[in-house]
């Protein structure tokens, strides 16, 4: 292990103290919502360029495996106009999620005496004592690079009640490159360790958006973290959105996305064929195996129905999830705005090794579906969560919706169902790729039903700015 100094280890109390007493009886469990979690903006005055005052986006949820009453959510607060965030919000509720404490991730950005300009890409886990973190790319901090990028941990070992300033994770060594869509676990079985997979992206020469998929572990409750280990390099490929999952003790499971080098526009003139990805760890992350292909499917770009402009809603934009059988589930979309647009997943029951055929969860003609998110209940069922367009011809402005579909057949059979809206797309926080409300959202599986924590786009009238989370069980 190699030590890595944390930024500071000082801690900030709730900003804000609404709801019940934590010694209350609990209210029986069941469906509620849909809730408003998001409260006034913390960051009004910081003053980050390009800061989109009320821009909540693309949130992280998580569930105390020990008591499932008590979730954690974190999300991008104030999205900058080309990208990032001014910084990001945590809430924790401690009664299932019918009330919630929201507080600013101290120390993370300059918005909350943090050393960055910004930050992105925050993901929630919480391990099987409690303990909850926070990851997210960032700034390295003091002693480094002010423009070097880093991946960073925070961590509550109060359950998100306060929340110590971030560690650092790894950092981009190599000059020229810059680090990219991080995801963290906390191993479901072993309190005090978590894992941090990300991207290493190349920003200059030919090889510009080339990546490589690195990992790295901590024993220690995020104190000390191992030397970053590469997972997978294509040749001068992208490879996104790593998803990695940890179906069996010893065993684990990453899964991501691979294409063709993809430029910013809204959609190739020929959409490149994505490769959906799996590689296997059988001794805690020391080594990895050859990378497996699940499928493939074509790259496409969510559209707004009415001007036909793109959102920033991507195919690279993947799930992952597994239950407690050990059985991978993995989730994609594809949107072909002159025909159909369709969500599908593929499972696997041995760790990664063997995958099914992809089965469909929704297709939909006239609409597009995008977005999608996997979680697996306690009970065996599987839910999927993901935005919906209305059709063109009965919209009057850029009407989504907030869909689910549940499965009790491990995904053969589905029902599917409105959770909320419609709003008015239109209205979200703005992207270098047009509207913008994140590149996944939360959902996580209940001993018998599901959580789902996801942003819609509000009218500045109706709230404090472009967007806001809420939050509903079902």
């Amino acid at each position: 292990m190699r030590t890595l100094t944390l930024l500071t280890l000082s801690a900030v109390s709730w900003i804000c103290s609404c709801g019940t007493n934590p010694a209350t009886k609990l209210p029986p469990r069941g469906p509620f919502g849909p809730v408003q979690i998001s409260r006034p903006d913390p960051f009004v005055g910081c003053g980050a360029s390009g800061q989109q005052i009320g821009a909540d986006v693309e949130p992280s949820l998580a569930i105390d495996p020990g008591n499932p009453d008590r979730l954690v959510a974190v999300w991008q607060q104030d999205r900058l106009a080309t990208n990032s965030a001014a910084g990001a919000t945590t809430a924790m509720s401690h009664d299932g999620g019918r009330t919630w404490f929201t507080q600013p991730l101290p120390g993370l950005t300059l918005c909350d005496a943090g050393p960055c300009a910004a930050a992105t890409d925050t993901w929630a886990s919480i391990g099987p004592d409690g303990t909850a973190y926070i990851g997210a790319v960032a700034c390295a901090g003091a002693g480094t690079a002010a423009d070097r990028s880093a991946v960073v941990m925070s961590v509550s070992r109060g359950g998100g009640k306060q929340w110590a300033h971030p560690g650092v994770v790894a950092t981009a060594q190599v000059s020229g490159t810059s680090l990219d869509k991080d995801m963290i676990l906390a191993d479901p079985r072993h309190a005090g360790t978590v894992y941090a997979v990300w991207s290493q992206v190349t920003d200059l020469g030919p090889s510009q958006g080339a990546t490589e998929v690195d990992f790295a572990r901590s024993d220690d409750f995020g104190a000390t973290w191992s030397e970053p280990v590469r997972m997978f390099k294509g040749d001068d490929t992208t490879s996104q959105f790593n998803q990695i999952l940890a179906p069996r003790d010893g065993t684990l499971v990453d899964i991501f996305v691979e294409s063709p080098l993809l430029s910013e526009v809204s959609d190739p003139p020929q959409a490149p064929t994505m490769q959906l990805r799996a590689v296997r760890s059988t001794d805690g992350g020391k080594t990895w195996s050859e990378p497996q292909t699940i499928t493939s499917f074509p790259y496409t770009v969510a559209t707004d129905p009415l001007s036909g402009a793109p959102i920033r809603a991507t195919g690279q934009d993947i799930t992952a999830t597994s239950d407690r059988q050990g059985t991978l589930y993995v989730g994609w979309f594809a949107v072909h705005t002159s025909s159909q647009s369709s969500i599908w997943i593929a499972s696997s029951v041995d760790t990664g090794k063997t995958w099914s055929a992809p089965i469909t969860v929704v297709q939909r003609s006239g609409e597009e579906v995008f977005l999608p998110e996997v979680a697996a209940a306690d009970d065996g069922r599987i839910a999927v969560l993901w935005y919906q367009t209305e059709e063109a011809a009965a919209q009057r402005r850029f009407d989504v919706g907030v869909w689910y579909a549940l499965s009790s057949d491990q995904g053969k059979l589905w029902s599917d169902r409105e959770l909320d809206g419609p709003f008015d797309m239109s209205t979200a926080p703005t992207s270098s790729l047009g509207p913008f409300l994140g590149d996944y959202e939360g959902i996580v599986g209940l001993p018998d039903g599901f959580a789902f924590a996801y942003a819609k786009a509000i009218p500045v009238a109706a709230g404090n700015g472009l967007s806001a989370m809420f939050f509903a069980r079902r």
